[in-house]
């Protein structure tokens, strides 16, 4: 009874922990620790996690190879299509949780650079406004990730504890009638929570993801304002009338274009960095981006040609996690697009400065001021790129591109429809 206390006062420090907001806060902590659960990736903060990690793995093992054998049988014996259709599911599900699992513990040191770099603050630490806004993606994020955590649990519970015993789909492919009842029940009940490790490994990437792009989205609007106040944070610091800039021999705007110049070009460092980790998100995402758009094809066209043909709860059921995948692959695209979005505006706010003809140039400033238009005119040249997000080197991954999926679907369906009416 004496851990009881200590374990109730390490619940209330994790939860203060994700709760409030502090200017060295670790935006992933919550991330991180699902990810060391269900990850492929082993945890090696705590030997007991490590030696945890080994069991569900092992677990995860035996359980793929009898979803492999069930999958075997249902492509030699058809019995009818909602059973075909949960086996397609339960193949193709397993194998992208499986493929994207791997793809993040292959990419796991990338992606501890990319986290340090969000983490890091870098622009605008000292700014309240920025740090005000990551305050609020800090918690709005963490309640996210708790409130999708929390009903994937839910959720895998109640199908671990109901269709896991109903479906033979999903049970140990022999009988384990030569051991104890209470081994026997053990077993059962351990392989059948195996499917909430499953679970909670799909969806990792989608919480890994999900969250850095709407953290780089923050960052990005940050750098963007960052520009667009360089002329104010010189003038706070460097001036009290805008009658001391007009003259062509003040020596106020002499300071004014030296600390626009310092940071101006610590604005465009911070953008040719944050570019730098975007391309490294690139290299991350590659077959991650494909796999998900493959299985969002395969996942809204199968299911909804079996609700269409063979309307029941299980296929209602299989629909509704073929638009959840669906949506997924959504907020994928749309994150990006509003990325390269921001980033347009962003070079179109340090090219046109219309405060640079409100401000005399001395002839001793005019170096500075070439530096400025320079560094202005690269800044825009590398947001006019884009960031070109591709999925394995042939889709765009933008709203562009998943409606063009989803018309694709529609027309797969309405040709397998037609099939289905001929026959």
């Amino acid at each position: 009874m004496q851990s009881t206390p200590h374990i109730m006062k390490t619940i209330a420090g994790l939860w203060k922990t994700v709760r409030y907001y502090k200017h060295d806060s670790d935006f992933f902590l919550l991330v991180d620790f699902l990810v060391d659960i269900c990850g492929y990736y082993p945890p090696k903060w705590n030997p007991f996690a490590l030696f945890a990690w080994r069991i569900l793995k092992v677990g995860q093992l035996i359980q793929y190879t009898f979803y492999g054998y069930h999958c075997y049988l249902s492509a030699a014996k058809w019995r009818n299509i909602l059973y075909f259709s949960l086996n397609i599911n339960l193949f193709v599900g397993l194998s992208v949780g499986l493929f994207r699992g791997l793809a993040l513990a292959y990419y796991h040191d990338d992606l501890v650079r990319l986290k340090h770099f969000m983490n890091s603050r870098n622009c605008g630490k000292d700014d309240a406004k920025a740090n005000y806004s990551r305050k609020l993606h800090f918690w709005a994020n963490n309640r996210l990730v708790l409130i999708g955590s929390t009903i994937l649990v839910l959720n895998a519970i109640h199908w671990c504890l109901t269709t896991a015993f109903t479906e033979d789909l999903f049970q140990i492919p022999f009988s384990l009638e030569f051991l104890p009842s209470s081994v026997a029940n053990v077993i059962i009940y351990y392989y059948s929570f195996q499917m909430l490790i499953q679970n909670l490994g799909y969806w990792q990437s989608f919480f890994q993801f999900g969250l850095m792009l709407s953290l780089l989205k923050n960052e990005l609007l940050i750098l963007s304002d960052y520009f667009e106040s360089v002329y104010d944070r010189a003038f706070q610091v460097c001036c009290d009338n805008d009658l001391e800039l007009k003259y062509e021999d003040s020596s106020t705007a002499s300071k004014m274009w030296v600390a626009i110049r310092t940071d101006f070009i610590r604005a465009a460092a911070y953008h040719s960095d944050y570019i730098d980790h975007i391309n490294l998100l690139k290299k991350v995402t590659y077959i991650s981006f494909l796999v998900l758009l493959s299985a969002t094809a395969i996942f809204v066209t199968l299911n909804s040609f079996l609700c269409v043909i063979d309307f029941s709860s299980d296929a209602l059921g299989l629909l509704v996690f073929g638009s959840i995948c669906g949506m997924e692959c959504f907020f994928i695209c749309r994150f990006l697009d509003e990325l390269d979005e921001i980033n347009q505006d962003l070079g179109m706010k340090a090219y046109a400065m219309d405060w640079m003809t409100s401000i005399t140039v001395p002839r001793r400033n005019m170096e500075d001021y070439r530096i400025v238009k320079r560094t202005a005119l690269i800044v825009q040249a590398q947001a006019q790129q884009g960031f070109g997000f591709r999925a394995g080197g042939m889709f765009d991954m933008n709203l562009e591109m998943f409606m063009q999926i989803m018309k694709m679907c529609y027309s797969l369906i309405t040709f397998l429809m037609q099939t289905q009416e001929s026959e």
